[in-house]
Parts: structure tokens; sequence; C-alpha cells
């Protein structure tokens, strides 16, 4: 890829004329653009009505005269520091009081080519009123509209000394608007930050009258430059078939020539490539072949390390990255770790290519790459982990390892079946796998909400319905009386109780028995027995008058619109969490722990919670350090983590009660990970949740799907705020289509892409992605 590129753009009534790009051979074509002469001074010289320019030196200023207007920029000759400036003044014509249009566009570094979802931009309209004040409007691509207020109040000349002014400081990352009337000043300030969605931009300023509002010739550009030097790098050599490689790396220069791979090959370091060639490119290995390939890791001192430094090779400081030089007799793989040293293989082993029929090579280059964020987690389902025989998918594993995810979690009950010795076997069987192919282990739990597992284990630990006075009525002829509602719960902290009119509570045994039911939330209703209540012989509970039962019930699955939650007043749930949690932590020795808590929607409705007097913001937090206490006591470097959902305010009310759980995060430990989670293209929504929890004090994964677009924006967000305290990204399987892991993959390793490829038709030629 050539390290400049040249934009052409030409405002027109109604719309934009198509964009201009100048990329090959170091030239760039000044396209008539139909409005009439374009002017456009580049260096020293003059390029007029497409003329080609052949030269090596970046846009400094731009003029435009007569019926249109073009601004020429630079994108990657512009220094990456925020020590510049870019500036533009209109001045118009006298009695001239119409608008113009200032546009300042930042694009994303690296982007190949423009397409509409590339453009992130900032847009200034500035015109006169009626009585001549300055007024206008600024806002972003997908983003809020700023009013311009400007101040002092002056009212224009119409002298043809009436000029706009913008200015764009980068290092204070501030927009400011004047307005002159020739002798006095009006200004207002904006912080681009506010409203600008793109992280390390390079940047790019097009001004242009707006010919939809005026003449073109009512308003002359006077001056559009920057103010600060302009760089332009040595023109790189960019191949025309380079070969796909997912994630792309986040530097690479290409050369002309190539190593090709020849049948015999030393190579040092590395039994999982020499299997790999072997596999491919039917190469053998030798030591005193002339070819080499060297793969060391730098964590570890050996020759193999100094090897590389003489040579001048070393990885990037991230634990995770790696180097690769490749030339015509060499080839080298340096990782930070062992771990950047296996990414660096993957990206190799994608670079080859046939430059000649029945003729394996890799075109010589320099790679530089390194992740931008350091949790890149994939939530599978069971069947995309597991095989239909119970075996651990081997090579679905390897494919999340070969594009860089670093940690995963399933989804499933065995979690809460891990006491099942064949259940523990595959556990552990798919962590020593994910070890294999360096990916951390997520342990997964339920709790609160979608807590089925948990349920299906001990349905006593489900969160019912509290029935308050049943009315029955026992006589001569019906001494026993069946509950209304199946699934009873009867524990040390919930009971049926039976009251008369006056208030009387009978006693059990005594008054009345118990004919126990069954526990079966999950099963049909009609095959389930339930409950009855027999008066007992002597009892004091009156014939022919009506009692009144008290108890609490689970629904039946099947007749709920939403799963069963747990009850965060039952202990026995948190004894049987507590009793997992050390099998899971003593056999799987997880990084990570996920436990869930997302979607609570059903809290205080049974007798155990209401009877507590807390609020479900005080029932969930209290669940929440219960749980993570449980995991620290166990391991307290395990890091926690849980959907952040019902702690946020945009989304902690509860579907039935209404009774908000948000309140919760000031209750609970600071240490957990909070998983955002957007599934569609809320990214305002998402973008506050994260300022709110990270203001909060905690730390972040954005939480995204498999819906094509949404794992990009979630990367650009997330990179904005890594510096409060975003740590990647996790990617869901409910939305989107099935097993795409492919554009997640992506951006969750380069958040703003150097190369851009027919994704579509990568997906159909590698299934599973």
């Amino acid at each position: 890829m050539l390290n400049y590129r040249i934009v052409i753009t030409a405002l027109i009534a109604p719309a934009f004329c198509s964009l201009c790009q100048a990329v090959e051979k170091g030239r760039f074509q000044l396209r008539r653009n139909g409005a009439g002469s374009v002017r456009v001074k580049i260096g020293e010289n003059w390029a007029v009505n497409g003329q080609d320019y052949d030269g090596k030196s970046p846009v400094i200023a731009q003029v435009a005269n007569g019926d249109g207007a073009v601004c020429l920029v630079g994108t990657d000759i512009l220094p990456r520091g925020n020590d510049w400036r870019a500036s533009c003044t209109f001045t118009a014509k006298r009695k001239t009081a119409r608008n113009f249009n200032l546009m300042l566009t930042l694009v994303p570094v690296n982007v190949d080519f423009f397409e509409e979802r590339s453009w992130l931009n900032i847009s200034v309209h500035c015109t006169l009123s009626k009585s001549g004040e300055p007024i206008g409007w600024a806002h972003g691509q997908r983003h809020k509209i700023i009013k311009l207020n400007f101040s002092p109040k002056i009212h224009a000349g119409y002298r043809g000394r009436d000029s706009f002014r913008i200015v764009h400081d980068a290092n204070e990352k501030i927009l400011r608007i004047s307005f002159s009337n020739g002798l006095k000043t009006s200004s207002c300030t904006i912080k681009t930050n506010t409203i600008r969605d793109t992280p390390r931009p390079w940047f790019l300023a097009l001004g242009t009258p707006n010919t939809a509002y005026c003449r073109s010739g009512d308003w002359i550009i006077h001056s559009a430059k920057y103010d600060a030097p302009l760089r332009l790098k040595e023109q790189r050599f960019r191949p025309k078939n380079p070969p796909v490689i997912v994630p792309a790396p986040q530097e690479i220069t290409w050369e002309k020539s190539w190593f090709i791979i020849p049948r015999t090959i030393s190579l040092t370091g590395s039994e999982l490539l020499k299997q790999k060639l072997a596999e491919k490119c039917d190469t053998k290995t030798d030591v005193t072949a002339s070819a080499k390939i060297i793969v060391t890791d730098f964590s570890v001192p050996s020759e193999l390390v100094k090897v590389c430094c003489d040579n001048n090779i070393f990885p990037p400081e991230n634990p995770e990255g790696y180097t690769i030089k490749v030339s015509p007799n060499k080839i080298f793989i340096a990782g930070r770790t062992s771990r950047g040293t296996y990414y660096g293989l993957q990206t190799l082993l994608q670079m080859i290519q046939k430059p000649k029929k029945n003729q394996w090579g890799i075109r010589c280059s320099t790679v530089r790459d390194w992740p931008d964020f350091p949790i890149r987690m994939a939530y599978c389902p069971w069947n995309e982990v597991f095989t239909k025989s119970r075996q651990v998918n081997e090579e679905a594993v390897r494919a999340f390892s070969e594009k860089k995810i670093n940690a995963m979690v399933f989804e499933s009950n065995n979690w809460f079946e891990i006491e099942n010795p064949q259940k523990l076997r595959m556990l552990k069987q798919w962590a020593a796998v994910l070890r294999k192919y360096y990916i951390d282990v997520v342990a997964f739990s339920t709790g609160l909400g979608h807590a089925d597992a948990a349920i299906r284990k001990n349905p006593v630990v489900a969160e019912g319905y509290w029935v308050r006075k049943e009315q029955i009525v026992f006589t001569s002829d019906k001494l026993t009386i069946a509950l209304e509602h199946k699934n009873v719960i009867q524990t040390k902290t919930t009971h049926i109780e039976i009251t008369g009119k006056d208030g009387k509570v009978f006693k059990a045994n005594i008054d009345y028995k118990i004919i126990k039911g069954e526990l079966k939330p999950y099963s049909s209703p009609e095959k389930v027995k339930p409950f009855q209540i027999q008066r007992c012989v002597g009892s004091s509970i009156p014939l022919n008058e009506p009692v009144y039962v008290s108890y609490d019930y689970i629904p039946f699955r099947s007749q709920s619109k939403h799963d069963l939650c747990s009850c965060p007043s039952e202990p026995q749930f948190y004894t049987m969490q507590d009793r997992i949690f050390g099998i899971i932590i003593k056999e799987l020795k997880p990084k990570y722990f996920l436990i869930n808590r997302d979607e609570p929607v059903q809290m205080s409705t049974d007798s155990r919670c209401l009877r507590s007097g807390k609020t479900n913001a005080e029932l969930f937090a209290s669940d929440i350090r219960r749980t993570v206490a449980s995991i620290w006591s166990y391991d307290p470097k395990v890091k926690v983590m849980m959907w952040a959902d019902a702690l946020t305010p945009s989304r902690g009310g509860l579907e039935i009660t209404k009774n908000p759980t948000y309140p919760a995060v000031d209750l609970i430990p600071k240490g957990v990970i909070l998983l955002p989670w957007y599934y569609d293209f809320e990214r305002t929504f998402a973008r506050n949740d994260i300022d709110y929890l990270t203001r909060k004090g905690f730390r972040i994964i954005g939480g995204c799907s498999r819906k094509s677009g949404n794992p990009k924006w979630w990367a650009d967000l997330a990179y904005q705020s890594k510096e409060k305290g975003t740590l990647g990204l996790i990617c869901t399987p409910w939305v989107g289509r099935k097993n795409t892991y492919w554009e997640f993959a992506e951006y969750a390793w380069t958040h703003s892409k150097p190369t851009q490829f027919d994704y579509d038709k990568f997906n159909k030629s590698k299934p599973g992605w």
C-alpha cells in the first residue's frame, strides 16, 4: 500500500461529486468535477482542469475560484502527532447574505478504499440570518447536532470583507469558528471529541461553498492550509494479489521479491510450522539447507533470540505481539511471548501463496503486529464446542486460535452437573484443548436471570410466586383439598401456612397434614402431582368455613415467557453454588469466571425475598457479593465477569416488578469486570453505559453480536474508551448468522483495518467462520 493518499472532493448542488483517489505509481489526477474551472496548487505548481501532476510534494494549500471549489488533502502525509492545526477561511462577495459548508472529515488509519461506512466526519454549516448575524450548527455523521453560538453579537457589513474562518486544533481537540465583518470578530468553540467518532484518525479537511444554498461565486475560499510541517513517506510497493490474512496485521510492508519454499528447508524453533509446511508444501527439514526459518520466543533467553537481535529483529512490547521478517533466503518469526510467537506462525501460514504454478512461496515483507485489546472472547453454544459424540471439537478450537481469539466460554447445563465424573472429564478435556491453542479458560455459572441449569439440579432454589391467603373450605365430605398451584416450594425459609378468619395460625401435623406433591417445573403441568392439604382428626380448623393457605410455588417453564430465576434469599442455592465453584476452580483452573446475572426479570415475587425487606438492588448486590466472595475464596486471582444490563439506568428495570436493580452498581466489588451488551446499532446507548460504568470504577468488556457491522462499531467504541478501562470484546451467538466469527476476529484484534476484502466470500470458503 502506498504511504500517501490524495482525496479530491467537490460539492455541487445538490450533492457531492464522486470521490477521486490517487494511489498508483506516485501519481494523482485532478478530474473535471463538472462545476467549471478548478485550480489547485500542489507544492509550487498548479494543476488545472484534469491535468496530470507527477510530483512528490504533498498538498500544502488549496485555492479554488469560479463555478466550483475543490479542496485537496493527502491523509497519510499528515503527522500522527497533535502538534498541527487545519484552517480554512471563506470571504463573501459584496451584498452576499447566504451560507457555505465546511466539512472536516476523519478517516480511520489505513483505509484502503473509501466507502460510505468508512467516512466519519464533522460538518460545520454557517450562514447569515436575515438581520445579518452569523448563525450555524455542527454535527457528526451519526451524532447529535450542536448549535453554534457566536459571541459577541455582530452584523455583516456586506462590503466584501465578511468572512468565516474555521480552525481545528488537534492538540486541544477543539474547533473554533469565527466570523468577521472586517472590523469586529465574533466566535464560538466546540470540543471535537463531543461529536466525532473515530479512534486514532488521520485528518483531512474539505472546504467548499454550499452551492445548494448560494451561487458558487458568492463565497471565495480565501485560504485552506495546515499550520504544521507535512510529511511524505517513501513510496512502498503493494502487490496486486496480496494474501488474505485474518485478522489483518497492524503493520505490513511488502517487497517485490519472494521467499520460495524449497523441498528441503532449515527450520528451528517450531514443530508446528514444520508439520504445516510438510502437509501443505511437501517440505522436509534439514539443518544444512540454505533456506532458513527461525522461530523464537523473546520471553525465554536463547541462542535464537540472540540471532534475531543480531539481525535487528525485535517483537513489539505487547505480550501478544510478534514480528515477521521475510527475505529471499531467510524468515524470522519473533514473538514477545510463546502466545505471540504462535500468532506469528498463524500469520505466516496465511501468507503462503503460489507465485508460479507448482511452486509455493511467501512474498518478502516485514510484519509488525499486536492486538488492540487484551481480551478477545468467544461465547459459544454447546454444539460449536463439542461434537455429537460429546468430544471436544478440536478443529473448531484451533480455528478460533488461528484467528487470535484468546478466551472462550460455552453455555451448557454441564457446568452445574460437574459433580458427575463424565461431565467433569468433558470439561477438563475442553480446558486442556484450549490451553494447547493458547486460549484462556472462562468458567461459566448462572444465577438470578437464566438460572434454569441450577433450578433443574435443585428446583427449590427458584424464585417463586407468593400466594397469599388462597381460600379453601373443608367439609365432612371433603377433608383433603389440592392447592390451586402445583410446584409448591418447601424449605427452611418458606413453608405452607394456614390461617383462619381471625388471623389464627393453625399448626402443621396437628391441625392439618401436607400430602407432598411433585416439584417439576420443567415437566408438562398435567403430569405433575399437586400438593394437598388434609384436615387432621380433632383439628381446630372449622368445617364448612373458609380458611386461608399461603405458600410459594414455581411456575411451569412452558407457561413462562422467560427463563426461571434463582432466589437470592434461598441459602440452598449458595450451598450448591459454593460446592460447584470449588470443583470448577480446582479441576479447570480458569483465568476468568463469567457469572452471567443478566436479565433478572423476576425478583421479590416470593415470600423469601419479600419478607427480607430488601429492595431489588440490595438483593441483587447481595447475590453478587456472595457469588464473587465464593469464587475468590478458592482463587483470588480469578477475574470475575458479569453482564452489566441490570446495573445501568438504561436497562436496570425489571419486567415484572419494575423495581430497578441498577442502584446495586454502588454495592458490588469494583474488581468485577462488567459486560454491557448491544447487538444491533445502539451506539449511543453503549457509549452512555461505558461512560456510566467506568465512572463508577469498573473495567469493561463490550458485548457484541455476529450481526454484520456490530463488531466494527463496538471495536471503535471500545478503542476510544481504552483509557477509561475497556479491556476488549466478547462475541455472543444470539444475533447474526450462525458460526460467523470472522468480523469479530478482525476488529477485536485490530479495530481499524489496514486492508479490506470480501468477507462473505471468505466466509463461504471457510465453513464455520
